[in-house]
Parts: C-alpha cells; structure tokens; sequence
C-alpha cells in the first residue's frame, strides 16, 4: 500500500505516514490499533511482541 494510499484511509497526512515508516515518528496507540484493523493483525504485531501475522479476528 502507497503513503498516499495509507494517509488517505488514515486521515492524516502522507509524510505522517512516511515518518512512521522510515522510524522518524512513532505512532501512538490508537494509530496502532487504527492501523491493526486496516492490515487485519494484532497491535502485538506492530508492538513487536510477536513475528506472526494472526487476524484480529476469527
């Protein structure tokens, strides 16, 4: 998925998303949950806590 694409579902703005993917920003919480439930994986999963890639739900 492009920044573009990403800021656009997100609603925030493209270099946001490029900072967060480049570690220039850290996103917050509820970015990360936002941001779980769009790439249908755990908040674990962007917190590191874990390498596999489970769906939020079943």
């Amino acid at each position: 998925m492009t920044n573009i694409a990403l800021s656009e579902i997100m609603c925030c703005a493209e270099s946001t998303i490029s900072g967060y993917r480049t570690g220039r920003r850290v996103p917050d919480i509820f970015v990360i949950c936002h941001l779980s439930t769009i790439f249908g994986v755990t908040p674990n999963y962007f917190l590191g806590f874990t390498d596999e890639i489970c769906p939020t739900h079943n």
